[in-house]
C-alpha cells in the first residue's frame, strides 16, 4: 500500500506527529507501524532535549478497513535532557 494513500485512513492529524515506519498485511488484519516524529513538545522549548531511542510500542485498535481488522503500532520517543 502507498503510505501517502493510507494516510486518508488513518485518524486525522496523526500524520503530522507520526511516520508510518511499516505496513504488515495479514490474512485477518492490517498492521501499521507509527513512530513518532524527532520533534520534541513546544511546552519543553526552554529544555536541551535529545531523543533516545523509542519507547516499547503499544497497539491500538482502530476501525476496520475494507473489512479487516486494523491495528496501530504506536512508538514513542525517549527524550532525556542533555546538559548545556
Amino acid at each position: 500500500m502507498n503510505k501517502d494513500f493510507l494516510g486518508l485512513f488513518l485518524p486525522a492529524g496523526i500524520l503530522e506527529y507520526f511516520e508510518i515506519s511499516s505496513i504488515d498485511n495479514r490474512q485477518d488484519a492490517y498492521y501499521i507501524g507509527l513512530d513518532e516524529n524527532n520533534i520534541f513538545p513546544e511546552e519543553y522549548s526552554s529544555h536541551n532535549l535529545e531523543s533516545k531511542g523509542f519507547y516499547e510500542a503499544s497497539t491500538v485498535q482502530d476501525f476496520p478497513i475494507r473489512g479487516k481488522a486494523c491495528y496501530l503500532k504506536v512508538r514513542r520517543r525517549r527524550w532525556k535532557a542533555v546538559a548545556r
